[in-house]
C-alpha cells in the first residue's frame, strides 16, 4: 500500500496541473513585455499534451523581442505542415486571422510548436506540446 501512495499522488498532480490555467509566463516561457495589457490565457490541454492559448496588447517593438528571444522565424508552408497552427477551439477571445503570411511566426522545441501573429496591436500565441 505505501508504494501505490506517491504513484497515486502523482496521477493527481498530473490531472489537476492539467486543468488549471497556466500563467501568461508559463504559456509564453519568458516574461510578459511591461507593455502588455488585456492578457487572456486559456489552456485545451490534456494529461499528454495539449494547446495553451495567449492573448495579449503589447507593442510592435516588444513582439519584435518576443520573437528573437524565443528564435521565431516565418515559415512559407506553415498552414500545410500544421492546418491547426491558427485554431482555437471553444475561445471565444482568439479571433486572430487564420492566414500565412510575414505576421505569423513559428518556432519548433522539443516536443513543442509554438505560432504567434502580431494583429492590430495584439500579440496571439499558440503553444502545442505533444
Amino acid at each position: 500500500m505505501r508504494t501505490i501512495r506517491p504513484f497515486l499522488f502523482a496521477i493527481c498532480l498530473g490531472l489537476t496541473a492539467c486543468s488549471r490555467t497556466p500563467s501568461a509566463q508559463e504559456v509564453l516561457g519568458v516574461p510578459l513585455p511591461v507593455s502588455a495589457s488585456d492578457v487572456r490565457v486559456s489552456n485545451k490541454g490534456g494529461l499528454f499534451g495539449g494547446d495553451s492559448y495567449l492573448s495579449a496588447s503589447i507593442s510592435s517593438a516588444d513582439y519584435m523581442v518576443l520573437t528573437q528571444q524565443l528564435s521565431l522565424r516565418h515559415r512559407a508552408d506553415l498552414l500545410e505542415y500544421w492546418p491547426s497552427a491558427l485554431a482555437a477551439h471553444d475561445t471565444a477571445w482568439w479571433t486572430v486571422t487564420v492566414t500565412n503570411d510575414s505576421a505569423t511566426l513559428f518556432a519548433e522545441q522539443p516536443s513543442t510548436y509554438i505560432v504567434t501573429r502580431f494583429e492590430g496591436g495584439r500579440l496571439y500565441f499558440k503553444r502545442h506540446v505533444y
